[in-house]
C-alpha cells in the first residue's frame, strides 16, 4: 500500500493524504474531505473560517453539497476503521506539521 501527503491550495496547511485507494483531505490538522476509489469527494461544511472555506472550495468547487460535521464524522469513521483493528493502532501518532 502506498501513501502519499501533499499540499493541494495556496499555503501549507491545506494537505491531502492518499492512502492506498483512499484520499483525505485537511485544513490544519482537521480532516474535511475524503474520498475512495477516485469517486466525488464528501466534504464537511465548512464549520470554522474563511481560510477554511477556501480549502474546502478547493476541493468541491464550492457547490454547496458539504454535509454536517456529525455525518461527515460517522462516514470518514467507517472508512477508516475498515484499514484494519483500532488496536493495532495503539500509541500511534502522526504530525502533519512536518
Amino acid at each position: 500500500m502506498s501513501c502519499n501527503l501533499e499540499t493541494y491550495a495556496t499555503g501549507t496547511n491545506a494537505r491531502v493524504a492518499t492512502i492506498g485507494r483512499v484520499r483525505v483531505w485537511f485544513s490544519y490538522r482537521t480532516p474535511v474531505a475524503f474520498s475512495v476509489d477516485d469517486r466525488p469527494p464528501v466534504v464537511r461544511r465548512n464549520a470554522w473560517g474563511p481560510t477554511t472555506g477556501r480549502h474546502l472550495n478547493a476541493i468541491d468547487g464550492g457547490d454547496g453539497r458539504r454535509i454536517d460535521g456529525d455525518a461527515f464524522e460517522t462516514a470518514l469513521s467507517a472508512i477508516v476503521s475498515r484499514f484494519a483493528d483500532a488496536d493495532a493502532f495503539d500509541g500511534l501518532t502522526v504530525d502533519l506539521a512536518s
